[in-house]
């Protein structure tokens, strides 16, 4: 699992493997939401790392268990959903530190932003090495103080467009999150620019 692959080799990982493996989440999310499909419970605990040995490991997603299929309907005109995500279904309990804040309080959510949300908070501890917080309350508080996760608080060096990715990928607020996996894509180019410039 990623959490396990981040504890045992985090410190190790060069910028280009963090991205490429940031990279391979979107890029799977946004397949799954060309589809329809939401995973809606995304964390380290549902990524499973694999091809240890090449340059670039492989993620994938897995524990689809949560996941939805929905209608046709797309962009802004989007229905909330009210539909109860069963915290049994996560297990292991640091799995809830990247869910969205909606999700947490059980209230209307959009399951396209849940996974933004969650693959956020994911990019957060791929990049930074650090969990989004030790508890659901300290989540909450983090995300409400800094409109969204702030990295450049455990990352020294942290970029503007790294910093602007994670933050409008968790805002607490939906509407002030990042629309698609798309939307994550593009700003993570800026990212990769941002981080592989000559200095």
């Amino acid at each position: 699992r990623l959490d396990w692959f981040l504890r045992d080799r985090g410190e190790r990982l060069d910028i280009d493997t963090r991205l490429a493996l940031v990279r391979q989440l979107a890029e799977t999310l946004q397949h799954a939401h060309e589809r329809r499909l939401y995973h809606r419970a995304l964390s380290p605990q549902t990524i499973l790392v694999t091809a240890l040995k090449n340059p670039v490991p492989e993620a994938k997603i897995f524990n689809w268990k949560a996941a939805r299929r929905e209608g046709s309907t797309e962009g802004p005109s989007r229905a909330a959903t009210v539909d109860s995500l069963h915290l049994e279904w996560f297990g292991d309990p640091h799995s809830l530190l990247y869910m969205a804040p909606e999700a947490i309080a059980g209230t209307a959510f959009d399951a396209p932003k849940l996974d933004i949300f969650g693959l956020g908070a994911v990019a957060y501890h791929i990049f930074s090495g650090c969990l989004p917080a030790t508890s659901i309350e300290e989540l909450q508080q983090k995300c409400e103080a800094g409109h969204g996760l702030r990295i450049s608080e455990v990352m020294d060096g942290a970029g503007q467009a790294l910093q602007e990715l994670i933050q409008f990928s968790t805002c607490p607020n939906v509407e002030d999150r990042l629309d698609t996996v798309r939307d994550f894509l593009a700003w993570l180019e800026g990212v990769e620019d941002e981080l592989t410039a000559p200095a």
